[in-house]
């Protein structure tokens, strides 16, 4: 398996984006062979994926870009401070993985711990892809929807000075209203006894923390040359969206055309949009 490599081109923006629409669309791929052998019949088409965050999910509010990409607005953290009461979300029946535990082969495991939110940092992620065949473990999925009338009730009650409620003023903004969340999902990768020594060497803590955009991972040796990654906590990959059409009298939420397109950049909601003083 070979990752994404890109002829240089005179256009350096072009070049930037060609090397983060090719690891975006090969970290989507990995995620739909994991689900597959779960045996989730989730679609990737018609939403957002985003790759394993515990922030993204439903309630988070995303932007439509002016170059047809989405930014994330406003996490569920941010989200729920703005509100200060939990968001209303359903949480979907949980099922089991059909195969619990399972090996795929030529897979680079940063593919399925990274996210376009908060990308990995190169030199460690260089190091984790020294292998190509990543043992996963998920016990579970489910598909969790938000409660689109609290929700709005909730927005409604916001000071109308709320840069949340404001952003509802706008046009492209959308709520995220539903998100494909995983439970138990973790990675072991196996080491060349050489290459288990460099890396105890390089790296005191090996853990993947995230803040509150992407998922965090803790690393412990499952053996001398068996490296083990677990989400901390349960993580969503896919989420769909909904235009918000109206604030007032009540939030209205309807469905856009097929959206498959994200925009790697996180936007911080204090800041104005572009356009905007």
């Amino acid at each position: 398996m070979r990752k994404c490599r890109v002829v240089p081109v005179a256009a350096v923006l072009a070049l930037v984006f060609s090397i983060a629409g090719c690891r975006y669309q090969q970290s989507k791929s990995a995620w739909e062979t994991v689900l597959a052998q779960c045996g989730a019949g989730e679609s990737f088409e018609g939403g957002v994926f985003f790759g394993p965050s515990d922030q993204a999910g439903p309630g988070s509010v995303w932007r439509r870009t002016d170059t047809g990409g989405y930014n994330l607005r406003w996490t569920l953290l941010e989200a729920k401070g703005a509100g200060n009461s939990p968001l209303p979300v359903q949480a979907g029946q949980e099922s089991a993985c059909k195969q619990a535990s399972f090996t795929l082969e030529r897979m680079f495991p940063s593919l399925l711990l990274t996210t376009p939110l908060l990308p990995m940092d190169d030199g460690l992620e260089a190091d984790l892809d020294k292998v190509d065949r990543v043992a996963v473990r998920v016990r579970g999925w489910a598909v969790d929807r938000l409660a689109e009338g609290p929700y709005g009730g909730m927005l409604k009650s916001l000071p109308a000075d709320a840069l949340l409620r404001k952003d509802f003023g706008r046009e492209a903004i959308m709520a995220q209203v539903s998100g494909l969340r995983v439970t138990g999902f973790s990675v072991s990768l196996e080491f060349t006894a050489a290459e288990a020594a460099q890396m105890r060497q390089k790296y005191k803590d090996l853990s993947i923390k995230r803040g509150n955009r992407g998922a965090s991972f803790t690393a412990r040796w499952a053996s001398p040359t068996v490296l083990e990654l677990a989400a901390e906590k349960d993580i969503y990959v896919f989420g769909r969206l909904s235009l918000v059409t109206a604030f007032s009298p009540e939030l209205r939420l309807t469905a856009p055309l097929l959206i498959n397109v994200f925009a790697p950049d996180y936007e911080d909601p204090r800041l104005p949009v572009l356009g905007e003083k």
